[in-house]
Protein backbone atom coordinates (compact mmCIF):
# COMPACT_ATOMS: atom_id res chain seq x y z
CA UNK A 1 0.00 0.00 0.00
CA UNK A 2 1.69 3.18 -0.97
CA UNK A 3 1.71 6.16 1.62
CA UNK A 4 -0.98 8.45 -0.25
CA UNK A 5 -3.29 5.12 0.13
CA UNK A 6 -2.55 4.93 3.82
CA UNK A 7 -2.59 8.60 4.53
CA UNK A 8 -6.30 8.23 2.71
CA UNK A 9 -7.50 5.95 5.07
CA UNK A 10 -6.43 7.41 7.95
CA UNK A 11 -7.86 10.32 7.08
CA UNK A 12 -11.22 9.20 6.23
CA UNK A 13 -12.50 8.82 9.67
CA UNK A 14 -11.95 12.58 10.33
CA UNK A 15 -13.86 13.46 7.29
CA UNK A 16 -16.60 11.70 7.90
CA UNK A 17 -16.57 12.47 11.61
CA UNK A 18 -16.32 16.47 10.47
CA UNK A 19 -18.29 16.36 7.50
CA UNK A 20 -22.03 16.10 9.18
CA UNK A 21 -21.38 18.94 11.69
CA UNK A 22 -20.48 21.60 9.08
CA UNK A 23 -22.91 20.70 5.82
CA UNK A 24 -25.90 18.35 6.88
CA UNK A 25 -26.81 18.77 9.85
CA UNK A 26 -26.50 22.92 10.06
CA UNK A 27 -29.38 22.65 6.86
CA UNK A 28 -32.04 20.89 8.91
CA UNK A 29 -32.16 24.21 11.16
CA UNK A 30 -34.19 27.28 10.70
CA UNK A 31 -35.88 29.78 13.51
CA UNK A 32 -38.64 31.12 14.63
CA UNK A 33 -38.98 34.41 16.23
CA UNK A 34 -42.10 34.53 18.31
CA UNK A 35 -43.62 37.88 19.48
CA UNK A 36 -46.29 38.68 21.87
CA UNK A 37 -48.89 41.66 21.83
CA UNK A 38 -51.75 43.03 24.08
CA UNK A 39 -53.96 45.06 21.88
CA UNK A 40 -52.03 45.17 18.82
CA UNK A 41 -48.97 47.01 21.06
CA UNK A 42 -45.54 45.56 22.14
CA UNK A 43 -45.42 48.58 24.54
CA UNK A 44 -43.60 47.17 28.02
CA UNK A 45 -46.13 49.42 30.02
CA UNK A 46 -48.93 47.40 29.06
CA UNK A 47 -47.74 44.59 30.75
CA UNK A 48 -47.38 46.92 34.22
CA UNK A 49 -51.25 47.84 33.08
CA UNK A 50 -52.48 44.40 32.32
CA UNK A 51 -51.10 42.64 35.50
CA UNK A 52 -48.69 40.50 33.70
CA UNK A 53 -45.30 39.88 34.55
CA UNK A 54 -44.40 36.59 32.75
CA UNK A 55 -45.26 34.87 29.46
CA UNK A 56 -45.08 31.45 28.72
CA UNK A 57 -43.80 29.93 26.15
CA UNK A 58 -44.34 26.57 24.99
CA UNK A 59 -42.79 25.47 21.69
CA UNK A 60 -44.28 22.61 20.10
CA UNK A 61 -42.92 19.82 17.07
CA UNK A 62 -46.03 18.56 15.27
CA UNK A 63 -44.39 15.35 16.28
CA UNK A 64 -45.80 15.86 19.65
CA UNK A 65 -42.41 16.70 21.19
CA UNK A 66 -41.65 20.18 23.47
CA UNK A 67 -38.82 21.62 21.66
CA UNK A 68 -39.34 24.79 24.75
CA UNK A 69 -41.00 25.62 27.41
CA UNK A 70 -39.91 29.37 28.96
CA UNK A 71 -40.70 32.00 31.38
CA UNK A 72 -39.38 35.32 30.20
CA UNK A 73 -40.51 38.32 30.98
CA UNK A 74 -43.74 40.07 29.80
CA UNK A 75 -42.10 43.41 28.67
CA UNK A 76 -39.34 41.14 26.66
CA UNK A 77 -42.06 41.08 23.82
CA UNK A 78 -40.36 38.28 21.79
CA UNK A 79 -38.05 35.23 21.68
CA UNK A 80 -35.80 33.20 19.60
CA UNK A 81 -35.74 29.90 18.87
CA UNK A 82 -33.64 28.00 16.54
CA UNK A 83 -35.78 24.95 15.82
CA UNK A 84 -35.20 21.86 13.33
CA UNK A 85 -37.20 22.17 9.81
CA UNK A 86 -40.73 20.97 10.42
CA UNK A 87 -44.53 22.23 11.62
CA UNK A 88 -44.88 24.02 15.19
CA UNK A 89 -47.58 25.03 17.49
CA UNK A 90 -46.63 27.98 19.98
CA UNK A 91 -48.94 28.04 23.51
CA UNK A 92 -48.26 31.56 25.36
CA UNK A 93 -49.58 31.82 28.56
CA UNK A 94 -49.88 35.31 30.17
CA UNK A 95 -48.75 35.45 33.83
CA UNK A 96 -49.28 37.62 36.76
CA UNK A 97 -46.03 38.04 39.62
CA UNK A 98 -47.36 34.96 41.74
CA UNK A 99 -47.80 33.13 38.09
CA UNK A 100 -51.30 32.63 38.13
CA UNK A 101 -53.03 33.16 34.64
CA UNK A 102 -54.29 36.71 33.58
CA UNK A 103 -54.87 35.60 29.75
CA UNK A 104 -54.75 32.41 27.90
CA UNK A 105 -53.40 29.48 26.46
CA UNK A 106 -53.12 31.49 23.15
CA UNK A 107 -52.23 29.00 20.68
CA UNK A 108 -51.31 29.38 17.56
CA UNK A 109 -52.41 27.68 14.15
CA UNK A 110 -49.35 25.36 12.73
CA UNK A 111 -46.18 27.11 11.19
CA UNK A 112 -43.46 25.71 9.27
CA UNK A 113 -39.92 26.47 10.13
CA UNK A 114 -37.61 25.95 6.89
CA UNK A 115 -33.96 25.74 6.94
CA UNK A 116 -31.83 28.62 6.93
CA UNK A 117 -34.68 30.95 7.27
CA UNK A 118 -36.60 32.92 10.05
CA UNK A 119 -40.26 32.36 10.59
CA UNK A 120 -42.24 35.29 12.36
CA UNK A 121 -45.17 34.39 14.53
CA UNK A 122 -47.13 36.93 16.47
CA UNK A 123 -49.92 36.52 19.08
CA UNK A 124 -52.19 38.58 20.22
CA UNK A 125 -54.09 39.04 23.61
CA UNK A 126 -56.42 41.36 24.76
CA UNK A 127 -56.14 41.50 29.04
CA UNK A 128 -58.47 43.58 31.15
CA UNK A 129 -56.24 46.16 33.10
CA UNK A 130 -56.00 44.95 36.95
CA UNK A 131 -57.22 47.51 39.43
CA UNK A 132 -55.06 50.07 40.30
CA UNK A 133 -52.82 49.38 37.11
CA UNK A 134 -51.90 52.48 36.57
CA UNK A 135 -54.86 54.02 34.57
CA UNK A 136 -55.48 54.00 30.62
CA UNK A 137 -53.23 53.03 27.99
Amino acid sequence: MSSIETFAMRLAPLVLAVVPSFGCAAEVYGAATITWTIEGSSEPALCATRGVDTVRIEVAHDDGTFEADDRLPCRASSARYVLRQGWYVVTLTFLDAAGAPRAGPRRTGSFHVTAGRDTFVTIDTVIAETPGGGGGI
